[in-house]
C-alpha cells in the first residue's frame, strides 16, 4: 500500500493519503493545544521525521499507526528536514544554519553556518553532498556530507526555493522571482564555477520542481499563476504547460501522475501527465512539504 504524506502547516495535521483509493487519513501533530506548523517531511525508516515550523520541532511519526511518538526542540523556524546515515539534516529558516540531530541518540551533535534564510536542504548520498538552498541569501550551499562542512557558497538569482545535483557536475535551481513582476526560471549551473549553463524561464513565482531521472524531465509548480511547467533537459526547453488553478507548491510524481499540493485552495491536485486530467482532493490548510 503507497501513501503520499502531505503537511498542512496551519491546520497542524498530515494528511495521509492511499494513492490507490484516495482515502485521507488525519495524523494530528499539536500537542496539548500548543500549534506545530508541520512545514518539511521526509521518510526514515518506518518513520515520518516532520520539521514544525512554529513549535521548532522534529517530530518522529509511525507509519504503522500514524501517530506521533516523540517530539525533540532544534531552532528557530524550521523549513525542511532530510536523512543521512541516520542523522537528521535540518533548515532553520531564521538561524542561517543547519542543525544535526542524531537520531539513534535523539540528540543534536552539530550545528552548520549557511546563507540567509535556508528553506531546502537536499542529499546526495552516492555523492556524499548537500545541497542547501538560501532563499533570501540568493544562494546555494555545497555541503561536504563526510566532514559536515560547507565547501562553497554559489551565487545564484533571486529567491531561489529549491536545488537539486544534476549528472554528478550540476545541479539545477529554482530561481523563483518571488514577489516580483517577471517569470522564474529554472537553471542549470556549474557546481565547480556556479556559473549558468542553461536558463529556462518557466511560469510566475515557481517555488517547486520534481526530476525525473527516467524521463530526463522536470515538472515544475509556478505558485504565482496556478500551472505545471514541463522541461525537456534533452533540449532544455519548456515544451508544454498546463494550468490547474489555485497556488501549486509541492510537486511529485509517481508513474504517470503528478501529486500537487495547491496553497489556495487547501487540496491535493492529482494531474495525469498524458491527459492533463486532474482530480482534486480537499486536505488541510497551507499544504506544504510532501513525501511518500
Amino acid at each position: 500500500m503507497k501513501s503520499i504524506y502531505v503537511c498542512n502547516t496551519l491546520s497542524d495535521y498530515i494528511s495521509s493519503i492511499n494513492i490507490q483509493t484516495l482515502k485521507e487519513n488525519k495524523i494530528y501533530i499539536r500537542d496539548r493545544n500548543v500549534k506545530k506548523g508541520p512545514y518539511g517531511i521526509c521518510l526514515w525508516c518506518d518513520k515520518l521525521l516532520v520539521a514544525n515550523s512554529f513549535s521548532n520541532t522534529l517530530s518522529k511519526v509511525n507509519t504503522l499507526n500514524e501517530r506521533v511518538e516523540e517530539d525533540y526542540y532544534i531552532g528557530s523556524r524550521l523549513t525542511d528536514v532530510k536523512v543521512y546515515d541516520n542523522i537528521a539534516y535540518v533548515t532553520c529558516g531564521e538561524n542561517d544554519n543547519i542543525i544535526l540531530f542524531d537520531l539513534i541518540k535523539n540528540k543534536i551533535i552539530y550545528q552548520i553556518s549557511c546563507g540567509i534564510n535556508p528553506t531546502n536542504i537536499g542529499i546526495f548520498e552516492n555523492l556524499s553532498l548537500g545541497l542547501i538552498t538560501n532563499m533570501m541569501g540568493n544562494s546555494v550551499s555545497i555541503l561536504d556530507l563526510k566532514k559536515n562542512e560547507v565547501v562553497k557558497e554559489i551565487n545564484v538569482g533571486e529567491y531561489p526555493t529549491k536545488s537539486y545535483i544534476y549528472k554528478s557536475d550540476y545541479f539545477i535551481c529554482c530561481e523563483s522571482n518571488l514577489g516580483e513582476d517577471k517569470t522564474g526560471k529554472i537553471v542549470i549551473r556549474s557546481i565547480n564555477k556556479g556559473e549558468a549553463i542553461k536558463e529556462i524561464t518557466v511560469g510566475k513565482s515557481p517555488v517547486d520542481f520534481y526530476y525525473d531521472n527516467n524521463l530526463d524531465m522536470i515538472f515544475v509548480s509556478n505558485f504565482g499563476e496556478g500551472s505545471i511547467s514541463f522541461i525537456d533537459l534533452n533540449n532544455f526547453e519548456e515544451f508544454k504547460k498546463i494550468y490547474i488553478g489555485g497556488m501549486p507548491r509541492g510537486i511529485l510524481k509517481k508513474g504517470r501522475f503528478l501529486y500537487v499540493g495547491d496553497n489556495f485552495n487547501d487540496s491535493l491536485i492529482i494531474v495525469d501527465i498524458f491527459t492533463n486530467n486532474k482530480k482534486v482532493i480537499p486536505i488541510g490548510k497551507d499544504p506544504n512539504g510532501m513525501t511518500f
